[in-house]
């Protein structure tokens, strides 16, 4: 029978993950059996600037020198076998060291102050928006969610160990950016990508452009055809975005998008198709907070870059990608502060189709997927009826290209620490340790749970988008009482059974 219990609170992980070893055969649905693992995951945001240390090592290093060129790597992939007897462990060759600072999204809140410039205050009011309203009888709580048995709808399909310290990012079924931490101070990070169909790991950027100037890598995105990442020298508040086709995993020549100062908060990035994707918002300190912010895009291999959008006070949340379009919210262009999730379309760069949350509600993160758009609050505000409180709200109808207003809703009533993603027909919100998987239509949930042994930050959701493959990780900081300290990222792919 069904149960319900309150899933926020829930962590019924026995130190291996998963559970008895439960695997299932490629995208059958069916489960087969393999051998345990101890696994888990850490979370540090996807998304935006962060001076939070992180350490990271790997319990084996046996690589021999690599040779590079440019920054970079012809270094032999490193694997994970899939079989259809079970998934088994890779070793991943990498060992402990310290980043001084880590990407672009370690769970800093963007400031909730707003530069105007002065002709704002003259504008004349507009018509009144379609403003987002839903009676608090339409909005269906994550508390009054039913748990049950993974039904087979999501599985696990690989899992493997990676540095201690690694951060990911996926919105693409081939392939998932990753920042991997090094054994020494220089460089601080390297550039790697995992292939989800095959497990398979490898460094593609072994240090930064301007490395020799005093860069690091500091945050990436990747899809089958490119990369874009950000490098920053943090003596000097420089930051630069360059982007990079690639091949099978062979990059090619990296290409300067954009450049700016500390006047300018380091941009927060996106790649959809063969195209690149940067946001810019005047830094809270600095002297630019009455310009504008902006979103820019190139084609990879492009430095020529289109102004995408722009907003006359900040965006509120990163950019979310999805297969073939992204989705920002810029302040709409009223008296009225009002903040508009908008998708644009990838290729045309137009939007689509947008959404106004009620005046003066500033999300902290927002996305579109199989019912429409998606965001969260990281407050409670005393009015707004069903969209008030804090947590990731969902439509629970398709309201896609509708007026949302129309939908039924649900809040996962957590404190959102990473934005939503679909697996097939399921939501997966990120709980304060584990990764729920929801089914809208049947109102019931079941658990990808976390290691007792990883960071309280648990499993930690990485994809963004519609997938069919999904990225889970955590970083696990295990002292058994018997034997030595164990560090490392796990890393797990669930596959969508429908």
């Amino acid at each position: 029978m069904p149960t319900k219990r309150n899933l926020h609170n829930s962590n019924r992980s026995n130190g291996s993950t998963p559970p008895e070893g439960l695997h299932a055969a490629q995208y059958s649905g069916k489960y087969t059996r393999s051998a345990r693992s101890t696994q888990s995951t850490r979370s540090a945001r996807a998304g935006r600037s962060s001076n939070a240390s992180r350490s990271a090592r790997s319990t084996q290093h046996n690589a021999s020198p690599h040779e590079t060129y440019g920054g970079f790597n012809t270094e032999p992939e490193k694997k994970v076998r899939v079989s259809t007897e079970g998934v088994q462990v890779g070793d991943i060759l990498l060992t402990r060291r310290t980043l001084l600072y880590g990407a672009l999204g370690a769970g800093v809140v963007a400031g909730a102050g707003y530069g105007i410039n002065s002709f704002m205050k003259k504008r004349q009011a507009e018509n009144a928006p379609n403003v987002l309203s839903v009676p608090t009888s339409a909005v269906t709580v994550s508390t009054d969610l039913t748990e049950i048995e993974n039904d087979g709808s999501v599985y696990l399909y690989a899992y493997m160990n990676m540095p201690y310290g690694t951060l990911m990012w996926s919105n693409d079924d081939e392939y998932a950016a990753l920042l991997l931490p090094t054994e020494t101070g220089s460089p601080l990070t390297q550039v790697g990508l995992l292939r989800l169909s095959s497990g398979y790991y490898f460094t593609v950027l072994t240090q930064a452009v301007g490395a020799k100037a005093g860069y690091d890598i500091y945050d990436v995105r990747a899809n089958k055809q490119g990369l874009v990442w950000t490098e920053v020298d943090t003596l000097e508040g420089i930051w630069r975005i360059y982007s990079a086709p690639h091949t099978d995993g062979t990059l090619g020549e990296p290409v300067l998008l954009e450049e700016g100062d500390s006047e300018w908060e380091t941009p927060t990035i996106a790649i959809v198709g063969n195209r690149a994707f940067w946001q810019i918002l005047p830094s809270l300190s600095g002297s630019k907070t009455g310009e504008l912010s902006r979103v820019k895009s190139a084609e990879l291999g492009s430095s020529e870059a289109s102004e995408v959008y722009t907003s006359l006070g900040r965006m509120s949340t990163p950019i979310y990608a999805l297969d073939d379009a992204i989705v920002i919210t810029p302040r709409n262009d009223t008296d009225s502060v009002h903040h508009e999730l908008t998708l644009i379309n990838a290729q045309s760069l137009e939007a689509t189709e947008k959404m106004l949350l009620p005046t003066n509600m500033k999300p902290l993160e927002a996305g579109y997927g199989k019912t429409g758009f998606m965001f969260s609050f990281d407050g409670i505000y005393s009015y707004g009826d069903g969209i008030a409180n804090l947590g990731t709200y969902v439509p629970k109808t398709d309201a896609r290209g509708a007026n949302h207003s129309d939908a039924l809703w649900l809040r996962f009533a957590r404190t959102p620490s990473a934005p939503p993603c679909w697996c097939g027909n399921r939501l997966l919100v990120k709980s304060t340790r584990s990764v729920c998987c929801i089914n809208l239509q049947e109102n019931s949930y079941f658990l990808i749970e976390a290691n007792d042994a990883s960071e309280n930050y648990g499993e930690y959701l990485a994809s963004t988008g519609n997938r069919k493959l999904v990225v889970t990780y955590a970083n696990i900081n295990d002292k058994p009482i018997e034997g030595g300290e164990e560090k490392y990222c796990s890393v797990r792919i669930w596959a969508a059974a429908e």
